[in-house]
Parts: structure tokens; sequence; C-alpha cells
């Protein structure tokens, strides 16, 4: 019988902390994996932790070099897991650290660009995006991404005009489709913030911004002034809601003021409180529940997450089907040559076309680097940035020839001095790129 009670005891301790962790600080770093639903904290400053979304502590690395300080990790830093590492973006854009094998190590030859403030930060094809976010008094729905490569940030945008405001925004995935909702605007009409009821996508494929849709309104009413938000949840101060796009659900309910995080992963949740203690303290802890059993004590209220607008089926519509009829037999076999051009590698990339492009229209075919300005000082860089950027895209150029065309190394370009100042460099195309181009463009 003793035996029976012990094992028992035992048993609910375990079950009891793997459903519950204290932590030692009030203001850890909390970084969760959307892939795998792992939570890492960094609540001391020499040790990194990860749990499975089960509560099960899977690592316990110890720091040995930081980059930076710890307070300064918290304050401007955003975590973010790619490639299965730990990487930090500063908070604004720029400046880009990995924790690999004990060490905090800075990655980027950036600096901090102060752009993008409340920006997305998101992986997709093991590359970092920052989309959108709020810089120099201006919203922005830009999406830089960064190339580790060379260390730099570039607009992804086929156009760096500014068209929408992308702020504090939840998302989803759809293949190569990046869907962004809740963002924050201005309600010029009693100067405080309030949720977008717009419904944004964004296409990696064509760097294009699209409006499909809005987020109902009750949604966004109770979506606004969130002070946390990942892939598909939100925590405000009154209410914390689960957002699932593809069923066109929203589930919420009222929060009891002491939830700082909440994420969802499958069919668990990770709860982050802000807890009193019996001293009166506060402490943070995290708690790692069923989604179904923790959400059935929550008076869960369910909404749409979009309106669904129908089709009306009338004579206009009929009209415009027989118009989509006629047209699909062209745009099948112009789709059908594009696609056995872009077999052959004739098609170019869009930044190598207007590389070229206006390389073919200079003197001679000659260049300097300073005229590679209009294609490359879109966000008034600093001048470090855009000297790297210039030689970025000649490096661009090169390896696109060679790996995609067969050209050796030399007949792409060479360089002369100009003829009237000895001090600058100019960049000849080489005559065999020219031929080439004229037959493919």
């Amino acid at each position: 019988m003793r035996f029976k009670f012990v094992f028992s005891y035992l048993f609910f301790a375990l079950v009891s902390f793997s459903q519950r962790v204290e932590l030692k600080t009030i203001d850890p770093i909390m970084c969760f994996n959307d892939n795998n639903g792992e939570l890492t904290v960094i609540d001391d400053t020499n040790w990194i932790q990860t749990y499975s979304v089960r509560g099960k502590l899977i690592s316990r690395t110890r720091i040995i070099e930081k980059a930076v300080s710890i307070t300064e990790l918290k304050e401007e830093y955003t975590p973010v897991f790619m490639q299965k590492k730990l990487h930090f973006v500063e908070r604004g854009c720029g400046r880009v650290l990995r924790f690999d094998q004990g060490k905090l190590e800075r990655i980027d030859h950036s600096f901090s660009h102060r752009n993008q403030y409340d920006a997305l930060v998101v992986t997709y094809r093991d590359t970092l995006y920052c989309v959108g976010g709020y810089g120099f008094f201006t919203f922005k729905d830009h999406v830089t991404y960064f190339d580790e490569g060379l260390g730099q940030w570039f607009l992804k945008n086929k156009s760096p005009e500014i068209k929408h405001r992308v702020i504090k925004p939840m998302y989803e995935l759809y293949g190569d489709v990046l869907m962004v909702f809740g963002s924050e605007i201005d309600d010029h009409t009693n100067q405080r913030m309030k949720s977008s009821e717009c419904l944004m996508e964004f296409s990696f494929k064509t760097g294009e911004w699209k409006k499909v849709g809005e987020l109902t309104a009750e949604v966004a009413r109770m979506a606004k002034n969130a002070w946390f938000y990942s892939k598909n949840t939100s925590v405000g101060s009154q209410y914390v809601l689960l957002y699932s796009p593809k069923e066109n659900k929203v589930q919420a309910f009222s929060q009891d003021k002491t939830i700082r995080r909440f994420y969802g992963f499958k069919e668990f949740v990770v709860v982050n409180k802000l807890v009193m203690t019996s001293y009166k303290m506060y402490c943070h802890v995290i708690e790692f529940h069923v989604k179904n059993k923790y959400l059935k004590s929550k008076s869960v209220r369910f909404f749409r997450f979009r309106d669904e607008v129908s089709l009306e089926r009338s004579y206009p519509y009929k009209l415009w089907i027989i118009l989509v009829l006629f047209l699909i037999i062209p745009i099948f076999f112009i789709l059908r040559r594009k696609l056995v051009l872009q077999k052959k590698g004739r098609i170019i990339p869009e930044e190598i076309h207007d590389f070229l492009a206006l390389w073919m229209d200079s003197e001679n075919k000659a260049i300097e680097l300073s005229d590679l300005n209009s294609l490359v000082a879109y966000d008034n860089p600093e001048l470090e940035t855009l000297k790297k950027r210039r030689e970025g895209l000649l490096k661009r150029l090169k390896q696109y020839m060679i790996e995609q065309h067969k050209f050796e190394e030399d007949e792409v370009f060479y360089t002369e001095l100009s003829p009237r100042d000895k001090r600058i460099k100019l960049f000849i195309l080489h005559p065999k790129v020219v031929k080439w181009y004229n037959k493919v463009k």
C-alpha cells in the first residue's frame, strides 16, 4: 500500500513538472519553433533551455561567448529559428546573430537599419525575412531578406513604392505565398492604433502584394491592442485569440490578466503566465496543455476568420466565363512556350535583366560602379552598404552566367582604367555576353 502511494506521488510529481515550469526572471527571452512546437527559453545569462510541446526538457546548452549582452539581446533583438538554429534579428532590421555550439556570434556585415520596427520576422526556404514594420515616420510593406553569403539585407518587393501598411502581423504560409493579418494601423478618430481588417498576401515568386479579403469586424475588434502576437495566436488585455485561417475559424476567450504569451501547435498549447507567489512577488511560469482540455475550461467562443463572399450567377458572370474559355487556349500555349524557354535557361531573372539592360545602353558597353546606384540605392543606404550592394550585383551576374550558361569566369566582363580619369575603374561587358543577350532578350 505504501509503495503504491509513493509511486502515485512520484508519478504525479513528474507529470506536474512536465506541465509547468517556473522561471527565474520576469523578463525571459522566448522563441517558439512553429515547425516542431519546441519552446526555447533564455532565463539565465549562461544557459539556453529547450522544451518540447509536452513540457519535456530536451536540451540545456551553456552560452560560452556572447557578441552582445543579455540585456541588449532582450531589448534590441527578435529571436527566430532557421535551419534548426536559433537566430536573432535586430528590431528595426539590420544586425543578425546566430547561436551555434555555445557561441552567440554576429553573422552579418550590415548595420542598424532602424527602418522596420515591429516587423514580422519569419523564415522561408532557409532565408530570414523582415515583413513590413515602421521607421522614419512611415509604415512599410517592404519585404527584406537576408543574404547570408553577403551578410546584407535586400528588398524582395518588385517595386520599392509603399502601398500597404503592415505592422505587428500574424501570418500563415501557403506554399510560396505569405498571408498576413491583424496588422495595426492608425485610427485617426481617436489617435490610437486599431487592428486592420485587411487580409494581405505576398508572393515570394513575383514579389507583389495583393488584398485577398477582410478579417471579420468582430475578430478585428478583439485583436486590437494585442501586446503579443505569434504565427497563429494573439494576446491582449481582454482576449486571447487562436486563428485557423484554413478552417475559417477563430477561437477566443477572455483573459484572466495573467497570460503574457500563448503558442499553439497541433493539439497542444503552451501558455506563459506572470503569476503572484505566496510571498506577494511575481514570477514567470510556462504551462504545457492539451489544447482541447485547456480550452474546455475557458468558455471559448467561435468566430469566422473571414466573411465568405458568394458569386452572383448573373448574365455578366456567365459572359465572363465564356470570355475566359476563349482565352484558355492562347494562354495555354503562351505558358507552354514560357515553360520550354525556362527549361532552356533563356528566361533571365528580373534583377539580372535590369542590370544587363542598363549595361547594354551604356556607351561602349562600359559602366562605372556609380552607374549601378539606380538599381541598388532604393532605400537611401549608407555609403558602405551601397558599395557592398554594387559589388554583390556584379558577383551575382558572374555566378549566373557561369552556372546557368556555362561562361568562363573571364568571359563575363573585364576592367580598364577610365581614359578621362585614371582613378576610376571601368567595367566592360564581354562581347560574348553582348551577343548572347541580343539573342535571348
